[in-house]
């Protein structure tokens, strides 16, 4: 684009999420701007395909983001250009869509009158989908069994309608975890590197779902050209997934405790001048994911030496809502991003940075139903 172009529109044509979609996957950089109906106005300023910050009245950063993705009507100005701004967004954009989709639709299910037990019940959806990798379509009823935990198989599916329900196999009986909706994958990239692995949960139909078969052939070889960092990236959100699955399971199905972290263990904080990196190396030694109970943090998952970890809580502690990540005297952790050329987002296939993307708000997802599985546990001890 140059400087004097525009790209222009309304909201009701096309919504926000595909046109930030375009916008990242031409690594735009300038200022979409946001009119609403009624006259109130908003930005959001992009470098490189991703969203660097954002304003509307007196809110800024992921707060503003998340009120205009709200916005249904209105029109969008597109103006591009290279905005002089402090980077207030951290969270990379396949990411922050996926985040904003899924508070839309807790935020809808809440004002239709749907129970607050029902509400919990999480349909986390995906991006736009790439209908060009879709080799194959098949049509499943309700209650079909599409993968079956302890089984194997690396077949690859994007639900293209419907849902399906996520189960763990804990102690004998099944435990649902959340569902997953249109646009949402079934299966990892992980599957590509660890050939012959049995499935980590079931994956049951709701209702009656249509799943499109992704080219899995095409996908397993843009894997193995991905740099070791990319590689690294994708097993260690895989093994990160699945820990928290786990747990979040245990969570649900048993009222036994979880270890607490030693108490000479301490909040890790990030280098100097990279407090936004999304995705962490543990350089040396061990680090533990903890949630705050009373006045100590017990355990959630663990991290050894040389794995790759997401972290989806953007701030300069990493820490949020009760949850943290600990290090001991010989931990220490870097980003990724530095001196890895391989984490190149823009270098991936749409459906490659989809899925990793997707994976990471499945983490997301898998965090907050922890917190509130360990809070609802708490209230029944104390009962």
């Amino acid at each position: 684009m140059q400087t004097a172009d525009v790209l222009s529109g309304r909201l009701s044509f096309v919504g926000l999420a595909d046109l930030l979609q375009f916008l990242g996957a031409a690594v735009a950089a300038g200022e979409l701007r946001i009119f609403a109906e009624n006259g109130v106005e908003g930005v959001i300023f992009m470098k490189n395909g991703e969203v660097f910050d954002a304003r509307i009245g007196r809110e800024q950063g992921e707060e503003a983001f998340h009120t205009l993705f709200t916005w249904q009507e209105g029109r969008f100005l597109f103006i591009p250009g290279n905005p002089e701004i402090k980077r207030e967004i951290h969270r990379n954009l396949t990411g922050l869509i996926l985040d904003a989709l899924r508070r839309m639709d807790e935020f809808q299910a809440i004002h239709a009158g749907k129970d607050t037990e029902s509400s919990r019940d999480l349909c986390l959806k995906g991006p736009t989908i790439e209908y060009s990798d879709v080799v194959d379509e098949e049509f499943h009823r309700d209650g079909t069994v599409v993968v079956r935990q302890g089984r194997f198989g690396s077949w690859l599916w994007v639900i293209l309608e419907g849902k399906v329900r996520l189960y763990k196999e804990v102690g004998g009986r099944s435990v649902p975890l959340f569902c997953l909706g249109k646009g949402a994958f079934i299966g990892s990239a992980a599957s590509f590197a660890l050939m012959n692995r049995p499935r980590s949960a079931s994956v049951h139909v709701v209702g009656e779902a249509l799943l499109g078969v992704l080219d899995s052939q095409r996908l397993a070889r843009e894997f193995t050209t991905l740099g070791p960092g990319l590689r690294d990236l994708v097993l260690g959100l895989d093994r990160q997934l699945s820990q928290l699955g786990d747990l979040l399971a245990r969570l649900r199905s048993s009222s036994a405790p979880l270890p607490l972290i030693p108490e000479s263990w301490e909040i890790l904080r990030r280098s100097e001048g990279v407090s936004g990196a999304s995705f962490c190396r543990v350089a040396r030694g061990k680090v533990v994911l903890g949630y705050k109970i009373g006045n100590h943090f017990s355990e959630l998952a663990s991290f050894p030496e040389g794995v790759v970890f997401a972290d989806p809580m953007p701030a300069t502690r990493i820490c949020r809502d009760g949850m943290a990540f600990f290090g001991n005297a010989t931990t220490r952790i870097l980003p990724l991003e530095d001196g890895d050329a391989g984490m190149l987002w823009d270098r991936l296939s749409p459906t490659f940075r989809k899925m990793l993307g997707f994976s990471v708000s499945s983490i997301q997802t898998s965090l907050e139903l922890i917190g509130e599985a360990i809070e609802c546990k708490g209230q029944q001890d104390d009962a």
